[in-house]
C-alpha cells in the first residue's frame, strides 16, 4: 500500500484498508499521519469493499476476494 508520509522514516503503525472511498480520504489520513508523526499505509482497491461477510455486495470486481484474503 501507499505511505501516508512518505517524507517520514519511521515504521507504518496503522493500515487503512478500502475502496475509492478510502481513496477519496488519503489527503485526512496523510494529514492525520504527519500530524501525529504516526506513518500510516492505504490498501485501497476501487470497487472492492472491505467488508464482504458484512454487507450485500452480490458480485465484486474481479480481484476483490483476493486481495481482501491477502
Amino acid at each position: 500500500g501507499c505511505l501516508l508520509d512518505p517524507s517520514s522514516s519511521a515504521p507504518a503503525s496503522f493500515l487503512v484498508v478500502g475502496d475509492s472511498h478510502a481513496d477519496a480520504l488519503f489527503p485526512a489520513f496523510a494529514r492525520v499521519s504527519r500530524d501525529t508523526a504516526r506513518q500510516g499505509r492505504l490498501l485501497q482497491h476501487m470497487a472492492c469493499s472491505p467488508l464482504f461477510d458484512d454487507i450485500d455486495y452480490p458480485s465484486p470486481a474481479p480481484g476483490c476476494r483476493g486481495r481482501a484474503e491477502s
